[in-house]
Protein backbone atom coordinates (compact mmCIF):
# COMPACT_ATOMS: atom_id res chain seq x y z
CA UNK A 1 0.00 0.00 0.00
CA UNK A 2 0.84 3.58 -0.60
CA UNK A 3 0.82 6.41 1.57
CA UNK A 4 -0.18 8.72 -0.70
CA UNK A 5 -3.65 9.08 0.08
CA UNK A 6 -6.85 10.72 -2.22
CA UNK A 7 -9.86 11.46 -0.07
CA UNK A 8 -13.09 11.20 -1.94
CA UNK A 9 -16.62 13.20 -0.99
CA UNK A 10 -19.51 12.17 -3.25
CA UNK A 11 -23.27 11.63 -2.32
CA UNK A 12 -23.61 7.61 -1.73
CA UNK A 13 -27.52 7.20 -0.96
CA UNK A 14 -28.75 4.27 0.46
CA UNK A 15 -27.81 0.54 0.36
CA UNK A 16 -29.98 -0.43 -2.60
CA UNK A 17 -30.34 2.71 -3.98
CA UNK A 18 -29.94 3.60 -7.89
CA UNK A 19 -27.37 6.48 -6.12
CA UNK A 20 -25.46 3.73 -4.47
CA UNK A 21 -24.68 1.92 -7.65
CA UNK A 22 -23.50 5.24 -9.29
CA UNK A 23 -21.20 6.35 -6.11
CA UNK A 24 -19.66 2.40 -6.75
CA UNK A 25 -19.18 2.80 -10.15
CA UNK A 26 -17.45 5.81 -9.81
CA UNK A 27 -15.26 5.01 -6.91
CA UNK A 28 -14.08 2.47 -9.16
CA UNK A 29 -12.97 4.82 -12.29
CA UNK A 30 -11.59 7.24 -9.82
CA UNK A 31 -9.74 4.08 -7.90
CA UNK A 32 -8.17 3.38 -11.43
CA UNK A 33 -7.17 6.74 -11.99
CA UNK A 34 -5.25 7.10 -8.48
CA UNK A 35 -4.21 3.78 -8.85
CA UNK A 36 -1.80 5.16 -11.98
CA UNK A 37 -0.72 8.18 -9.93
CA UNK A 38 0.02 5.47 -7.16
CA UNK A 39 -2.12 7.19 -4.64
CA UNK A 40 -4.87 5.27 -3.04
CA UNK A 41 -8.58 6.35 -3.08
CA UNK A 42 -10.44 6.68 0.41
CA UNK A 43 -13.84 6.86 1.10
CA UNK A 44 -16.21 8.09 3.36
CA UNK A 45 -17.18 5.12 5.27
CA UNK A 46 -18.59 4.84 8.52
CA UNK A 47 -18.31 1.01 8.34
CA UNK A 48 -14.46 1.59 8.45
CA UNK A 49 -14.62 4.36 10.72
CA UNK A 50 -13.45 4.22 14.44
CA UNK A 51 -16.21 3.38 16.99
CA UNK A 52 -15.20 6.22 19.52
CA UNK A 53 -15.86 10.22 18.22
CA UNK A 54 -17.90 11.40 15.69
CA UNK A 55 -17.65 10.28 12.19
CA UNK A 56 -17.41 14.14 10.87
CA UNK A 57 -14.69 14.95 13.19
CA UNK A 58 -13.09 11.45 11.65
CA UNK A 59 -13.58 12.74 8.18
CA UNK A 60 -12.57 16.44 8.68
CA UNK A 61 -8.95 14.17 9.54
CA UNK A 62 -8.86 12.59 6.75
CA UNK A 63 -9.65 15.05 4.51
CA UNK A 64 -6.98 17.29 5.81
CA UNK A 65 -4.00 14.84 5.36
CA UNK A 66 -5.04 13.61 1.97
CA UNK A 67 -2.49 14.97 -0.45
CA UNK A 68 -5.34 15.10 -2.76
CA UNK A 69 -9.04 15.56 -2.62
CA UNK A 70 -11.97 14.91 -5.13
CA UNK A 71 -15.60 16.35 -4.20
CA UNK A 72 -18.03 14.77 -6.65
CA UNK A 73 -21.16 17.72 -6.29
CA UNK A 74 -23.52 16.08 -8.16
CA UNK A 75 -26.96 16.59 -6.55
CA UNK A 76 -25.95 19.73 -3.97
CA UNK A 77 -25.21 17.33 -1.31
CA UNK A 78 -25.26 19.37 1.71
CA UNK A 79 -22.18 17.32 3.80
CA UNK A 80 -20.35 17.55 0.42
CA UNK A 81 -20.34 21.19 -0.07
CA UNK A 82 -19.55 21.23 4.02
CA UNK A 83 -16.46 18.80 3.16
CA UNK A 84 -15.64 21.02 0.44
CA UNK A 85 -15.65 23.98 2.37
CA UNK A 86 -13.23 21.81 4.78
CA UNK A 87 -10.73 21.31 2.16
CA UNK A 88 -10.52 25.08 1.76
CA UNK A 89 -10.24 25.90 4.87
CA UNK A 90 -6.54 24.27 4.90
CA UNK A 91 -5.56 25.85 1.63
CA UNK A 92 -5.13 22.25 -0.19
CA UNK A 93 -5.92 22.02 -3.66
CA UNK A 94 -9.61 20.40 -4.38
CA UNK A 95 -10.40 19.11 -7.77
CA UNK A 96 -14.69 19.19 -8.25
CA UNK A 97 -16.49 16.89 -10.07
CA UNK A 98 -20.38 16.90 -10.80
CA UNK A 99 -22.21 14.42 -13.36
CA UNK A 100 -23.47 16.51 -16.54
CA UNK A 101 -26.90 18.03 -15.42
CA UNK A 102 -26.85 18.04 -12.19
CA UNK A 103 -27.86 20.38 -9.69
CA UNK A 104 -24.34 22.26 -8.72
CA UNK A 105 -24.89 24.04 -5.01
CA UNK A 106 -24.65 28.08 -5.58
CA UNK A 107 -21.52 28.69 -4.27
CA UNK A 108 -19.75 26.31 -6.19
CA UNK A 109 -21.23 27.44 -9.51
CA UNK A 110 -17.92 29.57 -10.02
CA UNK A 111 -15.38 27.23 -9.33
CA UNK A 112 -13.95 24.70 -12.24
CA UNK A 113 -15.96 21.36 -12.51
CA UNK A 114 -14.73 18.50 -14.15
CA UNK A 115 -17.83 16.97 -15.91
CA UNK A 116 -18.53 13.76 -16.22
CA UNK A 117 -21.26 11.63 -18.43
CA UNK A 118 -20.54 7.70 -18.11
CA UNK A 119 -23.72 6.81 -20.22
CA UNK A 120 -21.23 5.89 -23.27
CA UNK A 121 -17.68 4.16 -22.84
CA UNK A 122 -16.31 7.34 -24.32
CA UNK A 123 -17.33 9.80 -21.87
CA UNK A 124 -15.88 7.35 -18.99
CA UNK A 125 -12.45 7.57 -21.08
CA UNK A 126 -12.54 11.53 -21.61
CA UNK A 127 -13.04 11.94 -17.95
CA UNK A 128 -10.47 9.52 -16.77
CA UNK A 129 -7.74 11.26 -19.04
CA UNK A 130 -8.93 14.92 -18.04
CA UNK A 131 -8.62 13.72 -14.55
CA UNK A 132 -5.29 12.47 -14.48
CA UNK A 133 -4.22 15.36 -16.17
CA UNK A 134 -5.56 17.68 -13.51
CA UNK A 135 -3.94 15.33 -10.70
CA UNK A 136 -0.87 15.74 -12.23
CA UNK A 137 -0.90 19.67 -12.58
CA UNK A 138 -2.56 19.77 -9.03
CA UNK A 139 0.11 17.37 -7.33
CA UNK A 140 3.34 19.62 -9.11
CA UNK A 141 1.85 22.84 -8.16
CA UNK A 142 1.28 21.54 -4.54
CA UNK A 143 4.86 20.51 -4.30
CA UNK A 144 6.06 23.18 -5.54
CA UNK A 145 4.25 25.91 -3.79
CA UNK A 146 4.33 25.66 -0.08
CA UNK A 147 0.78 26.17 1.41
CA UNK A 148 0.08 28.69 3.85
CA UNK A 149 -1.00 27.40 7.61
CA UNK A 150 -4.62 28.72 7.87
CA UNK A 151 -5.11 30.52 11.03
CA UNK A 152 -8.22 30.30 13.48
CA UNK A 153 -9.42 33.96 12.05
CA UNK A 154 -8.88 32.51 8.36
CA UNK A 155 -10.87 29.30 9.33
CA UNK A 156 -13.62 31.19 10.82
CA UNK A 157 -14.11 33.91 7.61
CA UNK A 158 -14.50 30.78 5.50
CA UNK A 159 -17.00 29.44 8.07
CA UNK A 160 -18.94 32.84 7.81
CA UNK A 161 -18.92 33.21 4.10
CA UNK A 162 -20.07 30.00 3.45
CA UNK A 163 -22.81 30.20 5.99
CA UNK A 164 -23.65 33.60 4.42
CA UNK A 165 -23.57 31.74 0.89
CA UNK A 166 -25.91 28.72 2.42
CA UNK A 167 -28.36 31.20 3.93
CA UNK A 168 -28.65 33.36 0.08
CA UNK A 169 -29.25 30.16 -1.91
Amino acid sequence: MTNRICFLSAPIGGDDSPQRGQYLDLCEILRTVCETKGIELTLVDPLHMTTNGEIIAQVVEQIKAAEYYIADISGANPNVTHEVGVRDCIKKPCTLICEEGADIPFNLRTRRILFYNFSKPPGMIQFQTKLKKLMRENLQEEASTPVPQPTITDVIETLQKLAAQSRAA
